[in-house]
């Protein structure tokens, strides 16, 4: 008897499952809305379990064409996992996003080719407006909560030059992210080119970051717009090195810690709209 009624509720669930996945994206798009904020998307097609938006936004940056894929088996498991892609004319992006039973989001084998220029909104330099391609290769970002708990991957800013009065070329920098008991430390170094680059990067779990490094034109180079470029950087030493030293936050992560709960005191769970969502797939099958 245990056992029938074992797999009565596993049929029964796979079936709410079934109903909730084939549910168009037309219709589940406008419930979950919220929850995918600051995701905005447009012109959605598809199902639940896998979809497209012909545009899509993250913020004021724009994805363009995104597709989606439901992973079935990391049910099963208690993670939910979308496999995705988005592509421009200028720019691609692709990766997994997870969340676990336990609220901790997972993002992996995420590559991107980002016009660096969109990104000039990020930081304000003034007159100096960077350029360039920034490809991202992470293998494993993981957040818990506001908290920033793992990076592991790389960042490369390749053909780098800043546009001023002129166009100026910086090279070729990679920072090599990693996740240690310290917490994120990434290290820069330049790839050859005028401009001679290191520095270290570390980033705490609550978001607070500190970067140090030096900046040294190379000899033969074009000295005098490369050194006018960097003006934004400091005023460089005897050796024609520009040390910098910078913290500050990450955007988009809190930084307060979690704070630990009361004894005995109830554990509150996330509310996800899924009664909204099944009733809204029982219409569109009885539809």
């Amino acid at each position: 008897m245990k056992s029938l009624l074992r797999y009565t509720g596993l049929g029964l669930l796979a079936y709410l499952i079934f109903l909730a996945a084939t549910l168009p994206a037309t219709r589940a798009y406008p419930l979950l809305k919220e929850r995918l904020a600051p995701l905005q998307l447009y012109g959605v097609q598809g199902t639940l379990w896998s979809g497209r938006a012909s545009d899509a936004d993250l913020k004021a940056y724009r994805l363009g064409r995104l597709n989606w894929q439901l992973n079935p088996w990391a049910l099963l498991l208690g993670r939910l996992e979308i496999a995705w892609t988005a592509r421009k004319e200028n720019g691609m992006a692709q990766g997994r996003i997870a969340r676990t039973l336990t609220g901790k989001v997972r993002i992996s084998d995420l590559t991107a080719d980002i016009p660096v220029s969109e990104l000039g909104g990020l930081v304000n330099l003034g007159q100096v407006r960077p350029d360039g391609v920034l490809r991202v290769k992470l293998s494993d970002v993981t957040m818990d909560g506001h908290l920033l708990v793992a990076a592991h991957g790389t960042l490369a800013w390749e053909n780098a030059r800043v546009l001023t009065s002129q166009a100026v070329a910086l090279g070729n920098f990679i920072l090599n992210l990693d996740t240690g008991a310290a917490g994120i430390t990434g290290t820069l170094l330049d790839k050859g080119g005028p401009l001679k680059a290191q520095g270290v990067l570390t980033v705490k779990q609550q978001g607070s970051y500190q970067f140090s490094g030096a900046f040294t034109p190379q000899p033969g180079t074009a000295q005098a717009p490369l050194t006018q470029a960097l003006d934004w950087l400091g005023a460089p030493g005897a050796d024609g090195r520009i040390s910098v030293s910078w913290s500050g936050m990450l955007p988009g992560v809190s930084a307060a810690p979690a704070k630990p709960p009361l004894p005995n005191a109830p554990i509150t769970q996330v509310q996800f709209p899924k009664d909204a969502i099944l009733r809204a797939a029982l219409a569109d099958g009885n539809g």
